[in-house]
């Protein structure tokens, strides 16, 4: 990482303007990674960490220096992260290091930590809700080893929720089993305490624990205490594990990204976006209902990366007939972890991550270790049947495929109707790869308050909720990495989704600029902050796209009784708006012509008339003329 971080510093010495601000925010933020990346000394990440400082300060100095008049729909991304930190009157700071053992032990009154915030609970929560209980309430009388009997993984971790709405976090929870620990050791970089040399959690005395989240731009710090909503009923209102009841951490975790989305009362989510949050790895979503999908190319490129462990999978259905969910088994709207896979059968045994009711595991599942070996709950299906009754599939990437990656920060306020059907008002970057080869590219939407309270508002299906906050996509363009005004053409382009993150993997040329483009539709918020990610095997470069032409001019016209003279074979057609247009030598020419108004057609004509008002289109005098909806034209 440090090295990454002086390459770009070696770039920065030899830029100025723009440029030079962003290879100094860029390079801040690789130092900051280095500074929290594990086992580096507590000298190294001091070093860094100040260098991240002094880097600020000279980006704030760039920053003062540049011209007011230069408009950028990209602003400062270290100032955005800051700004991002706070979500549902919590704050979460970017992640810095991490934090000392010192910091779980009991102060100096001996009372256990509390945590001030407020989880809300659905209306069925509260009905079976008892008390916030700590571990030693919920569970009676503890071994004298506390560690290992709330921390100790020691039998199959079988998962599964009840009254909490939080199928996708459940299901997100137990397919990524095989990297809590292991060679990965996941767990280990993000819930604090934790014993190393153990390889698991460890119970804090105070009751405090500080978990780094991946979520709004970063990797975030977020605080809990030990306190689970106990149940007054045979009902459970957090994550357990049927084979040890008593194990703590993935409640804890539980706890900890519920807090993140605004409390207990989770109005719902997708496993990609919770894998993402939880482990950081890159969330991919595959629309299996698509034509476009290939079961064989699909499964070729998870196969290996599954036993390489390297890919976790989880299964999302849509809307499920009656019928079809007697003869499945499948539960409509739902998430469905994917907990092992058989290459010679090309199957996945599939785990529904709900509870049977009065469920309790028989002593030869409390037995058994072998986490192939199906539960209340998994069943087997081919890759054919997935692809018939699910509507995605959701895999996400281990980021240490990549050798690179580079984060843009910004925001967003979201084009009116007038701009709905072009792409002049949304954010452009140019992609570069010097060696060429697959490149990644993620998009990922910052949580907001606001659209928590949609969500929490919503009437019907939770297809419905999402449809009312929107969509958003990815479009690639081969336009020498320059802005680009309409969605005409691209190389790629990927689907509207309802998730706040999509991926575009596009296969690019050595040395050769890409434009990519964010589009939206009917996202519900004015403004938005998004961080763009992009991974790749070598040095990559991302800027903001720039206009092909030097000069711009915009004029706001409108339509109305007085000036609506209708087509050019009509005698009123002199009344239509018109502009003049002089240039001094000939110059490529690019107009756009954009109207909210979609049942109107509209179209521009460019015609000779010295400059005076054209009463009709005569073949001779028309140099050029666009057509559709919205309009340009375009000339050489």
């Amino acid at each position: 990482m440090e090295k990454r971080a002086k390459n770009v510093e070696s770039l920065l010495a030899t830029s100025t303007g723009q440029k030079a601000l962003d290879y100094a925010i860029q390079a801040a933020e690789l130092y900051m990674r280095a500074a929290a990346e594990k086992g580096i000394s507590k000298e190294e990440a001091a070093r860094f960490r100040r260098r991240c400082q002094q880097l600020i300060k000279f980006a704030e100095q760039l920053k003062a220096q540049a011209p007011a008049s230069s408009p950028s729909p990209v602003k400062n991304g270290l100032g955005l992260l800051q700004g991002a930190s706070r979500l549902h009157g919590n704050f979460y700071p970017p992640w810095s290091e991490d934090p000392p053992g010192a910091e779980f032990q009991l102060g100096p009154d001996l009372k256990p930590y509390i945590d001030a915030t407020v989880f809300p609970l659905s209306e069925d929560q509260v009905a079976n809700f008892l008390a916030w209980h700590r571990p030693h309430e919920l569970f009676g009388p503890l071994s004298t080893n506390q560690d290992d009997s709330l921390m100790t993984q020691s039998t199959q971790l079988d998962l599964v929720q009840d009254i909490t709405t939080d199928c996708s976090v459940v299901a997100s929870l137990s397919a990524a089993a095989k990297i809590w620990t292991g060679k990965h050791a996941v767990l280990s970089t993000i819930m604090h305490p934790f014993d190393h040399e153990r390889g698991q959690p460890k119970l804090s005395p105070s009751g405090k624990y500080i978990f780094r989240l991946n979520f709004n731009g970063c990797a975030r710090r977020v605080t809990i205490d030990d306190r689970l909503p106990a149940s007054g009923t045979d009902r459970a209102l957090f994550v357990i594990n049927r084979h040890n009841p008593c194990l703590l951490w993935p409640a804890l975790l539980e706890k900890a990204y519920l807090k993140v989305r605004g409390g207990y009362d989770f109005p719902g989510s997708n496993s990609g976006t919770d894998l993402w949050v939880l482990t950081g790895w890159i969330p991919e979503q595959l629309f299996l209902q698509r034509e476009a999908f290939d079961i064989d190319e699909t499964w070729d490129r998870i196969k290996t990366a599954y036993e390489m462990e390297n890919v976790i999978i989880t299964l999302g259905t849509g809307h499920i007939s009656a019928e079809e969910g007697d003869i499945m088994g499948l539960i409509g709207e739902h998430d469905y972890a994917v907990q092992d896979v058989d290459s010679s059968s090309r199957k996945f045994l599939v785990k529904n991550p709900w509870r049977p009711r009065f469920d309790t595991p028989s002593s030869s599942e409390m037995d058994s270790g072998n986490a192939s070996s199906p539960s209340a709950g998994t069943f087997w299906l081919s890759i054919e049947d997935i692809a018939q009754h699910f509507e995605s599939m959701y895999l996400n990437w281990n980021p240490a495929l990549f050798t690179h990656r580079q984060d843009r920060h910004f925001a967003w306020d979201i084009p009116t109707k007038d701009f709905a059907a072009s792409l002049v008002r949304n954010p452009q970057f140019s992609i570069t790869s010097q060696a060429g080869g697959v490149v990644w590219i993620l998009l990922s939407r910052h949580f907001a308050d606001a659209e928590l309270e949609i969500a929490r508002n919503k009437s019907g299906s939770l297809a419905a909720v999402a449809s009312q906050l929107g969509f958003m996509s990815i479009l690639v363009f081969d336009r020498q990495g320059h802005k680009v005004q309409l969605s005409d053409g691209p190389t790629y382009s990927g689907p509207l989704v309802d998730s706040p993150q999509t991926l575009a993997r596009i296969e690019s040329r050595a040395g050769k600029a890409y434009t990519v483009v964010i589009d939206q539709q009917d996202l519900a918020l004015a403004s938005y902050t998004f961080t763009l990610s992009v991974f790749s095997n070598g040095p990559v470069g991302v800027e903001e796209a720039q206009e092909k032409m030097r000069y711009f001019t915009e004029q706001q016209g409108a339509w109305n009784r007085r000036n609506a003279g209708g087509n050019s074979g009509c005698t009123t057609y002199f009344l239509n708006p018109q502009y003049k247009l002089s240039v001094s030598r000939a110059t490529p020419i690019s107009a756009l012509l954009a109207t909210s108004n979609k049942d109107v057609h509209v179209h521009i004509d460019l015609i000779w008339a010295r400059g005076k008002r054209a009463n009709t289109v005569r073949r001779k005098d028309l140099v050029v003329s666009s057509g559709g909806i919205p309009s340009r034209l375009r000339l050489f």
